[in-house]
This record gives structure tokens, C-alpha cells and sequence, in this order.
């Protein structure tokens, strides 16, 4: 059996004498996609806070890729690949799809600023690699089709190319989406796994 990607074990928090997450373990396996579902007030994101180390465990112990993680700070976990999004649905208006999709992924590149600024074999490197993974996972969600990788930008999308990721909402201006045929009425399959290279964690809610 392959090694979890993800796995807590006991993990508990508690908020003076309220136990608001009890000894919960599960594991997460390389290209799995998991729902945490629950009521109100079940503890759902604690839990996810303690997994983004946004909050201190209690007890218990937490391990990523093999490491014991328990103690790693949230910025430490987001370099290894455990990175939070929260539920907000302003994105960045002037950026492309792409260009919003990408920006999780800086969080694990080694390029700094004066590598950006000079724009070294490494950074330029790491950019296309990062929009490459950034193009598979809209692909994966259907916001960048499969046929749009080499897209125009000097000139409006035509009717065809209406869902490229690489405009912005405003390029693409008012014009309807077309309706979107579903994988079973396209005859293709209805179950499709998550890009192979998307193997760190993202939590969104």
C-alpha cells in the first residue's frame, strides 16, 4: 500500500474546556480529492486550520510526505506544499485566469527577487514549469480547454476561444459562455483525475 500524502494521527484541539477537533485520524493519498463534511460547529475548519498550522495542535501528530510536520510553522507548510485558500471570490480583475491559478504556486519555487528581476535561466524556468501546472489544473476544472494553450492575446477571443484562460474578464467583455456539455452527455468519462503533478494540498472552502 502506498505511503499517505497526508496523515493525522489523534490530532485533537481544544479551546480552554471546549475539545473542538478529538483524536480525528484519516489519511490522504497522491491524487486523491476529499470532502470533510459536517454540521455547524463539528470542528470542520479547526481541523483544517491545525492541518495549515494556522493553529497549534493540542495533541496528536500531524505528517506530510513522511515528516512529522506538528510543529512546522504555516509558512514552512506552504513551502513543503500545504497551502489554504479561504472563500473569497474577488480575484485579481487585471489577471488572466492563468495568471490567478499561478499564483499559489510561487510559494514553493527557490527564485527570489533579484532572480525575478534579472530574470535567471532558474526563474524563467520555474515560470513556465508554474504555468504549465497552472494550465492543467483549469483544464482539470474546465476553465482553460484543452486546444487555448496557444491563444491569441493581441486580439479578442473569437467565439471558439471564448473560455481561454490567458484573457482577462475584462478582454473577454459581456459575452454569454456557451453552455457546457457534461463529460456523460459527451460520451466521455465522467471520472478524471487530478493532474499527476498537482501532488501538494490545497484546502479551499
Amino acid at each position: 500500500m502506498p505511503e499517505a500524502l497526508l496523515e493525522t494521527v489523534a490530532l485533537s484541539r481544544r479551546f480552554g474546556g471546549l475539545l473542538a477537533v478529538d483524536a480525528v485520524d484519516f489519511q490522504v493519498e497522491s491524487g486523491a480529492i476529499h470532502g470533510l463534511i459536517g454540521p455547524n460547529g463539528a470542528g470542520k475548519t479547526t481541523l483544517l486550520n491545525l492541518i495549515a498550522g494556522a493553529l497549534p495542535v493540542t495533541r496528536g501528530s500531524l505528517r506530510f510526505r513522511g515528516a512529522d510536520i506538528t510543529r512546522r510553522d504555516a509558512a514552512r507548510r506552504a513551502h513543503d506544499g500545504i497551502r489554504r485558500t479561504f472563500q473569497n471570490l474577488k480575484l485579481f480583475a487585471e489577471m488572466t485566469a492563468l495568471g490567478n491559478a499561478s499564483l499559489g504556486l510561487h510559494g514553493g519555487t527557490r527564485s527570489g527577487i533579484f532572480a525575478a528581476l534579472a530574470r535567471t535561466p532558474g526563474q524563467r524556468r520555474e515560470e513556465r514549469e508554474i504555468a504549465q501546472t497552472a494550465r492543467r489544473a483549469l483544464e482539470f476544472v474546465g476553465l482553460c480547454p484543452m486546444g487555448t494553450a496557444g491563444c491569441s492575446r493581441s486580439r479578442a477571443p473569437s467565439s471558439r476561444s471564448r473560455r481561454c484562460c490567458c484573457w482577462t474578464s475584462r478582454q473577454q467583455g459581456s459575452t454569454r459562455p456557451r453552455r457546457r456539455t457534461s463529460p456523460a452527455s459527451s460520451g466521455a468519462s465522467a471520472s478524471r483525475a487530478p493532474p499527476s503533478s498537482l501532488s501538494s494540498i490545497t484546502w479551499m472552502w
